[in-house]
């Protein structure tokens, strides 16, 4: 992309594919995904700073979507400024999809967090979001994504992915949605070794920095880590530490950092995100977290055992 004034390049990318076959669709669906995210971001970054009781509720919406950025923090005070966000949305629009769907996301996110937000007016609330986003705004994608999102934190894995499919019946041209709705049956099942190869190949894909890329490194440490290859889970899980990192990435790298030794490690590492994550418990993980999001699935026991394994070796080091 070149700015017509100056004539300089504003945006550039290489885009390697495995094949010419349907290669203009291909590099279409490939530039589209790409320059939606930059879009995004670059409109939260126009917005930011501004007084939110002066935004409309869509640009409210645009601030409280995750995009990684100089000003998107790991942290449990900028997830809360998130729902404020979007509790403003509400009052000024009640009647607005998009704000319910991320409620929904974000309550439901903050139960598997915290004890005080797992409570049955927390889930009561997720499940209202989500019946009202689905009611004023079936037809969005973005609405649709965030829904499948809140039922996968509540470990609804069936109904997350029926409604991740239902993204790409919106938007055939989500490619995240498309490679969420793959490995989404596999959050707590080994997945078969084909799996994974295809979600390392979708994350090649992708430019180097795109921001998604948190996400597919994750998926992919996560599903190496349900088959017990905790050396090549570790390394993707280094990667995507580097771009983001949320409770459930790195616990989930604890986790593994306690299972191949490196305790001491896996310690240090949770008291420093106790800045951010203020008394964030891997009991909490251990006992609430992973079962909920597991409970839907047929669960080698090894996989909950990991976590309590990690949940006592905390015990007297935080």
């Amino acid at each position: 992309l070149m700015n017509n004034h100056t004539n300089r390049i504003v945006w550039s990318d290489t885009i390697v594919l495995p094949s010419e076959d349907d290669f203009e669709g291909r590099v279409g669906a490939v530039l589209g995904d790409d320059l939606r995210l930059r879009l995004l971001g670059a409109s939260k970054d126009f917005l930011e700073g501004r007084d939110p009781d002066r935004l409309t509720p869509e640009q409210l919406f645009i601030m409280a979507t995750w995009i990684p950025s100089q000003v998107t923090v790991n942290s449990r005070e900028w997830e809360e400024e998130r729902i404020a966000l979007m509790e403003l949305a509400l009052e000024k629009k009640p009647d607005l999809g998009k704000p319910h769907s991320v409620m929904a996301d974000k309550l439901a996110q903050m139960a598997n967090f915290y004890p005080e937000s797992d409570t049955s007016e927390v889930h009561d609330a997720v499940l209202n979001h989500i019946r009202r986003a689905t009611e004023l705004d079936p037809f969005n994608p973005d609405v649709m994504f965030n829904i499948a999102q809140a039922h996968w934190h509540a470990g609804r894995i069936g109904q997350s992915h029926l409604a991740m499919r239902r993204v790409l019946d919106l938007d055939p041209g989500h490619n995240l949605a498309r490679f969420l709705s793959e490995v989404i049956p596999y959050t707590c099942t080994a997945p078969n070794p084909e799996v994974i190869e295809n979600a390392i190949a979708f994350d090649a894909s992708l430019s180097p920095d795109n921001p998604i890329r948190w996400i597919t490194l994750t998926w992919v440490s996560w599903l190496q880590a349900m088959t017990g290859d905790f050396s090549a889970a570790l390394e993707k899980k280094q990667e995507a530490a580097l771009i983001f990192e949320t409770p459930y990435t790195f616990m989930g790298y604890a986790m593994m950092l306690n299972q191949v030794g490196k305790v001491d490690q896996a310690a240090e590492m949770l008291r420093l995100q106790r800045l951010n994550w203020p008394d964030i418990s891997p009991d909490h993980f251990a006992n609430v977290t992973m079962p909920r999001l597991c409970r839907e699935a047929v669960v080698d026991p090894r996989i909950l055992r990991d976590y309590q394994d990690l949940a006592v070796a905390m015990r007297g080091r935080l």
